[in-house]
């Protein structure tokens, strides 16, 4: 990697971790999606590297602020994301070996989709789901973690969705995200398919994220939820559009 592309890749860290601290999700869909949109790295790296910095993100995020209970919805969460994180993280194995440019394609088509669906939540229409919903909002979030480290939209858009405070929402993302990560990059260890330039990459960026998030925390960022939905959004629609325009381009090639 060039100077440029070290770089490069630092600032997208600190933009992903931005509106992670922001919205409580999209960490992973911002490294992996525009690292993927620009080549930096490779798709499977991205998803480790993004497992490895999420978790070290949250686990700071989390241990200054403050504590809430644990609330009936995790268990099923995280019992049927687990579900869908072995899946997700088989079919990678596969498109890795078989279609690389589908797989980009594939995961321009997801970040694409989870901005609309961001875009799409009605926060002053919330109600409170039932269980099959929870269990299917989780194994979607393990499939896409386990494909691209990308677990939060579904979850997003369940929790969102539901008569809950924000701040609530996100404290339950962050300690989904950490768990699932965590298992992601187990299995990851436990295949060999966590690579040395994962961890460096991860190691250099980690100073970087740490600071910024514990700036963000000490001066918080005063915007109303939908305004947060709205950046994040276009921020993703970016992305998506960008990854799906240069595998399309390629695949036609």
């Amino acid at each position: 990697m060039s100077v440029l592309q070290y770089a490069s890749f630092i600032l997208i860290a600190l933009l992903a971790a931005f509106c992670q601290n922001l919205t409580g999700f999209a960490f992973g869909l911002i490294l992996v999606g525009l690292t993927g949109a620009l080549q930096i790295i490779s798709i499977a790296d991205a998803a480790n590297i993004a497992c490895i910095l999420a978790i070290a993100n949250n686990l700071v995020y989390l241990s200054k602020s403050p504590r809430t209970s644990p609330g009936p919805l995790l268990k099923p969460m995280f019992i049927s994301s687990m579900i869908g994180l072995v899946i997700g993280y088989m079919s990678l194995a596969w498109f890795t070996d078989n279609g690389i440019n589908t797989l980009r394609l594939i995961l321009g088509l997801s970040i694409f989709a989870s901005a609309i669906a961001l875009f799409s939540i009605n926060t002053n229409t919330r109600k409170t789901s039932g269980k099959s919903s929870t269990w299917a909002a989780g194994f979607l979030t393990g499939i896409l973690g386990g494909m691209f480290a990308t677990p939060g939209p579904p979850l997003v858009y369940h929790l969102y969705s539901q008569p809950l405070d924000k701040d609530l929402v996100r404290q339950y993302l962050f300690i989904i995200f950490s768990v699932t990560s965590a298992a992601r990059l187990v299995i990851a260890l436990f295949t060999g398919e966590l690579t040395m330039n994962a961890v460096l990459l991860s190691a250099i960026a980690f100073p970087a994220i740490t600071v910024a998030t514990l700036l963000q925390l000490k001066y918080p960022v005063n915007l109303s939820r939908r305004v947060a939905q709205l950046l994040v959004t276009v921020l993703l629609l970016v992305t998506g559009l960008g990854l799906i325009y240069t595998s399309l381009k390629t695949i036609l090639e």
